[in-house]
């Protein structure tokens, strides 16, 4: 194990104890636990501390309160909306058909639907980006960071 500083190998021992570590960085911790007493103790202690910390209860909150800090965190459109704006993007494909069928008066070609298909497509998915970007600047953290 390369030179580290008493610091790093507390931090080490930390994510031993929490199953963060490689195979290979267990083994290495494991061995200076059992090879070092100082170690030893700090292993011990942590573990100690692991297990206390894990028989505090935790109270939970009331569910109306779950509910309103889900409804703070929510920042994704309704799916709704989306569904409206495929139904509209349809639509209006449906009527760029029809336009091209009654100004012609034939049926529009398999180019021209695919067209129309990937029209239809990118229009929809600018849209919901919109939507979504849009209900997300509220909750943006980051919106006023420069570079």
């Amino acid at each position: 194990m390369p030179k580290q500083t008493p610091e790093e190998i507390e931090r080490m021992i930390s994510a031993y104890l929490d199953g963060e570590l490689t195979q290979g960085e267990s083994q290495r911790v494991s061995l200076l636990i059992e090879d070092h007493p100082d170690y030893r103790q700090a292993f011990e202690e942590m573990r100690q501390l692991q297990r206390l910390t894990g028989t505090i209860p935790m109270p939970q909150p009331p569910d109306d309160r779950i509910r309103e800090i889900e409804r703070q965190l929510a920042v994704a459109a309704p799916r709704r909306i989306g569904f409206y704006a495929i139904g509209g993007g349809f639509v209006l494909w449906l009527a760029y058909l029809g336009l091209l069928f009654f100004r012609n008066l034939r049926l529009p070609t398999a180019g021209e639907a695919i067209a129309g298909i990937i029209v239809f497509g990118l229009i929809s998915l600018f849209v919901s980006v919109a939507v979504e970007r849009w209900r997300e600047l509220p909750h943006d953290r980051y919106r006023r960071i420069r570079k």
